[in-house]
């Protein structure tokens, strides 16, 4: 398992190089699993892998995993199926392996198209592998054959004592590292109610049967989202209710922690802000996961819902002041008998989280970079300057030149918040006849579906460029104010721009048709 381990983690470092590439949409793999399979099921052993959803910057493709016998040259398939987003993989059609340099005799493969790992080619690569060893097999031998009588012996015994003392540091360092682990979890986990699960639906959450629990798990019911690191957002149920579930792996822990200090804030109980339900950790150590419940959202991501759907001025205006609504209500400071609330900057808004109810209105969502400025205790949260999504990020965030005062960064809000309401626009249908626009994000055409963080540089702060408003959007009056709006909360400069509550007096002066 080490080996698939290695594998693994070389696999996730392509996926975060991932680069902007034109793709060939994956729905379907041919999927397999050496582990698995047995002489009584190999018939049933390659099987159809429908891939997993994905977000709205990424794409799936096929993989293939094999081994190679430096000996008899044979080879050995261990693993076939879906994967999410590697730059190596764009503008492939067939599963072909370049690389001669194979890690632990293992290789890999990907490709573009459904079923496309179906045949891999790999014989010419094996083929020239084997001329490789073959050759270097033949010169070690005759420099080995003259003077191993004298050493073999001292190299066995330098290799066993060496082997001994590794194994005897790793054993201590796995024990101290777990232990600083558990330590951590601890600590952050104070509150946090330990749960096992009733669910089918992931094997990787039916291990968490074997330690004793507080509670028992909703119910899955369907993945709606993929997150970051490996987490993922579910449609589930408990206790008859239908509930979302967010789940936070270990190595994201700290957005899992950053969300958990907003939604039990005072006074955050808001309709234009997700509300809180409950927060679970499943699994032990190493293996934990942390979960945070939420109300579900009928119509998911305002994204999702702008893609296939056009709105009326009454619909944008609602959903728009139902963002601004909730922005203000992050951003204000709230003082009272309940407790006192700080101001938070949210530092993602985008149209992926933004949420959509049955009856339209929108909440905002995904607190995991939020900033909570404390009266007394400063700024908690992730105070990198550069993060948040490159599509959305304000000219100073690109720049790295932001000041580090609340101001600022509720500014930066506002700049992202003018391109969703630009986004929502792009979609409104005014009045009878008008001829749908089609869905685009902020700076598409510009810069293309993956801009690269060089690529918003050179767009938003070096020429100054911003979404284009067609002229017949301010045919309509309350498209025109919307417009106006939006130039002054996007503008270069970050104290020119709008607060949030300006931007709400505004919004709600506008009547609906």
């Amino acid at each position: 398992m080490h080996i698939y381990a290695t594998i693994l983690l070389a696999l996730l470092g392509f996926t975060l190089g991932a680069v902007q590439a034109q793709d060939v949409e994956n729905a379907y793999c041919e999927s397999y699993n050496l582990l698995t399979c047995n002489d009584e099921n190999k018939e049933k052993c390659v099987t159809q892998q429908k891939c997993g959803p994905k977000g709205p910057e990424t794409h799936n493709h096929c993989f293939t995993l094999w081994e190679l016998n430096s000996v008899t040259g044979d080879s050995k398939v261990h693993m076939k199926g879906c994967f999410l987003n590697n730059k190596d993989c764009y503008n492939k059609s067939h599963c072909v392996q370049k690389n001669k340099d194979a890690v632990n005799q293992l290789f890999f493969c990907c490709c573009n198209g459904d079923m496309c790992n179906q045949n891999v080619t790999y014989t010419q690569m094996l083929k020239k592998h084997n001329e490789d060893k073959i050759a270097t097999n033949d010169v070690e031998k005759k420099d080995l054959a003259r003077n191993e009588q004298q050493f073999i012996p001292a190299i066995l015994s330098v290799c066993v004592l060496i082997f001994i003392v590794t194994i005897t540091f790793i054993s201590w360092y796995c024990r101290h590292r777990k232990q600083d682990y558990e330590s951590e979890l601890s600590q952050a986990e104070q509150g946090i109610k330990h749960c096992s699960t009733t669910s089918n639906s992931e094997s990787v959450h039916s291990e968490t049967n074997s330690y004793k629990s507080d509670c028992l798990l909703p119910e899955l019911l369907e993945k709606k989202a993929l997150g970051r690191f490996g987490g993922a957002v579910w449609k589930a149920r408990r206790d008859d209710e239908i509930i979302a579930v967010k789940m936070f792996p270990l190595v994201n822990k700290q957005s899992w922690q950053t969300e958990l200090e907003v939604f039990q804030l005072p006074h955050m109980n808001h309709e234009n802000v997700l509300k809180f339900i409950d927060s679970l950790r499943c699994g032990q150590s190493l293996d934990a996961e942390f979960w945070l419940i939420t109300t579900y959202q009928e119509r998911g991501s305002l994204c999702d819902f702008l893609e296939t759907n056009t709105v009326s001025w009454n619909e944008m205006h609602k959903i728009a002041l139902s963002i601004v609504s909730g922005l203000n209500h992050l951003h204000s400071e709230i003082s009272s008998d309940g407790g006192y609330k700080p101001a938070i900057a949210h530092r993602d808004l985008k149209s992926t989280n933004v949420l959509l109810s049955g009856d339209m209105r929108a909440c905002i969502a995904d607190f995991g970079l939020a900033l909570i400025f404390k009266a007394d205790d400063g700024v908690c949260g992730n105070q990198y300057d550069r993060v948040g999504t490159h599509r959305y990020m304000a000219p100073e965030v690109l720049d790295g030149a932001i000041n580090f005062t609340k101001e600022s960064f509720l500014a930066i809000d506002m700049y992202a918040c003018s391109l969703v309401l630009w986004e929502l626009a792009s979609r409104c249908v005014v009045k009878k006849g008008d001829t749908e626009r089609s869905y685009r994000l902020p700076f598409e055409k510009e810069v293309g579906s993956r801009p690269t963080l060089a690529d918003m540089v050179k767009c938003v702060s070096e020429k100054k460029i911003r979404p284009h408003i067609p002229e017949t959007w301010r045919e309509h009056w309350g498209l025109a104010a919307m417009c106006e709006t939006m130039e002054e909360c996007w503008d270069q400069d970050p104290e020119a721009r709008l607060s949030a509550s300006c931007v709400l007096d505004r919004i709600s002066s506008l009547k609906n048709e």
